[in-house]
């Protein structure tokens, strides 16, 4: 399994990371090869613990969403709704 970090310098000393696609799963440490292995350790507790439990109403959803990244040089999202493509959605 692959999984991105993004990784944070702390203005003290040091670095702390989250796995966005794994929720609250963060670390750090004060060299990047503590880093490293502390991630290694907080995503292999994250799976182990298996998916958070939630309390789910009837009046709840859960929608799946595909983003296309913009690359240089490309149309932006303004653009986009320039031509009246917005479809209400405001990040």
């Amino acid at each position: 399994m692959t999984v991105k970090a993004i990784v944070h310098k702390v203005e003290e000393r040091g670095f702390w990371a989250e796995v966005l696609v794994l929720p609250g799963c963060l670390t750090q440490g004060e060299t990047m090869d503590e880093l490293r292995t502390n991630l290694q350790g907080a995503i292999q507790l994250w799976l182990e613990a298996g998916e958070p439990q939630t309390t789910e109403s009837e009046e709840d959803q859960i929608q799946e969403l595909a983003i296309r990244s913009r690359l240089p040089g490309r149309k932006s999202l303004n653009s986009s709704r320039k031509r009246g493509l917005n479809h209400g959605f405001r990040g």
